[in-house]
């Protein structure tokens, strides 16, 4: 009876302090990702409404009105692209500038719908721009007003989701264990193991739970690799956006160190303890 007692509540401080770990780990790279995705509001928000731009803009000078942004580039490296699009969703102006693309609709993308609906700075899901290279971008749309607060364009960032999420392919959860950061559709945004692609994880349980603006660590089943994980997942506030931390259920168990040592030393003593009884009986 002590033994099996021992064992089950080592085994359950163990479980707790994994399962605190990984809740850890998810609720501070959600932080993190919060405060990038803040910080990228508020420059979209301060380039939108520099005067000097809107008043461009509203003269229909919309080349005059992107020179605003050309040292963009080179402050903000994870910014790709900027450009500005009337409110119907053609392009007037971009920079740096691509050859055939003034005069293309955007009005299908979904940056494009999403400040539409609210007129207030929208962050897309990832995509794969059209221009070359076709790089995996996700684009911040803001609403550039005149001076009677008419919205008359939008201006763009287009941002290299590699660049503004590669240091959380580096966070270390063990063997087969994985961070996923995914977008408000549940398509994967960043990932070690997902490279260059666009995966919809949205079928996954953890995903849907997340994205409704839960938070919990729990093993649930994976329709996508086909087995059981143990998962911590956490919302981005504001952004739709969420964070999964993610391992295959038997190798987050086996991180449990010690327990198989314990278990083993136990039924030893108790082996022993039998074995004592029988010769002193006899």
């Amino acid at each position: 009876l002590i033994t099996l007692f021992s064992y089950s509540r080592i085994r359950k401080t163990s479980l707790e302090s994994l399962y605190a770990e990984r809740s850890s780990m998810a609720t501070l790279t959600a932080q993190v990702l919060s405060e990038k995705f803040n910080r990228l509001h508020d420059l979209g928000v301060s380039f939108a409404t520099r005067p000097v731009l809107c008043k461009y803009a509203d003269e229909g000078n919309w080349e005059a009105a992107i020179q605003v942004m050309k040292r963009v580039p080179a402050d903000f490296p994870f910014i790709n692209r900027s450009f500005i699009t009337d409110t119907l969703g053609i392009l007037m102006a971009d920079m740096p500038h691509i050859p055939d693309n003034r005069g293309k609709s955007f009005a299908h993308r979904d940056f494009f719908k999403g400040v539409k609906k609210t007129n207030e700075p929208y962050l897309s899901e990832v995509y794969r721009r059209d221009a070359a290279p076709q790089l995996i971008v996700t684009a911040l749309a803001s609403p550039i007003k005149n001076s009677n607060g008419i919205t008359i364009g939008y201006l763009v960032l287009q941002i290299t989701v590699e660049k503004l999420l590669d240091w959380s392919k580096e966070i270390s959860i063990g063997q087969s264990g994985y961070v996923y950061v995914v977008d408000q559709n549940g398509h994967i945004a960043a990932s070690p193991k997902y490279n260059d692609t666009i995966i919809d994880y949205s079928v996954v349980p953890a995903v849907q739970k997340s994205l409704k603006g839960e938070e919990k660590v729990e093993v649930l089943y994976n329709p996508m690799e086909k087995e059981n994980r143990l998962t911590a997942y956490a919302p981005i506030p504001d952004f739709g956006w969420a964070v999964l931390v993610q391992q295959e259920e038997g190798a987050a168990m086996a991180e449990m160190k010690g327990l198989n040592s314990i278990l083993i030393i136990y039924s030893i003593a108790v082996l022993l303890a039998v074995l004592f009884a029988v010769i002193i009986i006899r």
